[in-house]
């Protein structure tokens, strides 16, 4: 028999980590086959499914679901991986209001072409293109069809440079394995700290298709708008029916 399980996973968490700690949790499922559907980034949090069992037969219906998430999303900082576990590339001390923003995220709504994000595991010529990235090799980056079917702005508030850094250095803490840790704390300090700037922070709600990733899309958005931006933090609340 098979069945769908919802997990939360915690924000630093690889999927892998939270099946993992689901085994431990419930040792009922020691000898289940296991398996997620539909990934998050280290640094989301937020619903994932996990299949059980005979589930995992129809695993592609359940990669295809529409998702919901809550996100945040930061302009005037850029980095390599569109979040805050990746290298800082560019400060700019901008003002973003609201009148902007939604005429820029307007011309988003619907089907476009989304690149996939220079540090994913999609794979070119049999490689991952995180690994590609890290090891310095040029690409051309795939695109696919998703859909961005709506999006509430939830609030906008300022946020200093000293607040921006203390939580990318504890989110970057949050993660364990091989992520360039080191290397990116150092690159945010050097970059940020004793900085007396103010950045642009807007909440969204975004209902997407299957595939939508919503750092590149905190990234594409602010290069519609000529400005860096990342997704300061993204959270999961529904995956089809599932919430």
């Amino acid at each position: 028999m098979g069945s769908v399980l919802t997990i939360y996973k915690k924000k630093g968490e690889t999927p892998l980590q939270v099946l993992s700690r689901l085994r431990k949790e419930k040792p009922e499922l020691e000898k289940e086959i296991l398996s997620y559907a539909g990934r998050l980034d280290p640094l989301a949090e937020g619903l994932m499914l996990v299949l059980i069992g005979d589930a995992n037969k129809e695993r592609e219906k359940y990669l295809g679901l529409d998702k919901t998430y809550v996100a945040e999303i930061l302009f005037g900082v850029s980095t390599d991986t569109h979040d805050l576990l990746g290298l800082v590339n560019e400060i700019k001390e901008v003002l973003v209001d609201e009148k902007k923003f939604n005429e820029a995220a307007s011309t988003f709504i619907g089907k476009f072409s989304q690149k996939y994000p220079a540090f994913s595991s999609k794979t070119v010529g049999g490689v991952q293109l995180h690994e590609l990235s890290r090891n310095g090799k040029v690409v051309d980056i795939p695109e696919h069809e998703v859909s961005l079917n709506k999006m509430t702005v939830i609030s906008q508030r300022k946020i200093t440079a000293e607040d921006v850094l203390q939580n990318a250095l504890f989110s970057i803490d949050l993660v364990s394995g091989d992520f360039r840790q080191e290397e990116i704390r150092n690159k945010w300090e050097l970059l940020l700290k004793n900085k007396n700037i103010e950045f642009d922070l807007f909440e969204v709600e975004l209902q997407v298709s299957s595939g939508f990733y919503v750092r590149q899309f905190a990234n594409d958005l602010g290069e519609k708008l000529g400005i860096p931006a990342l997704a300061y933090s993204i959270k999961r609340t529904m995956a089809g029916e599932w919430s």
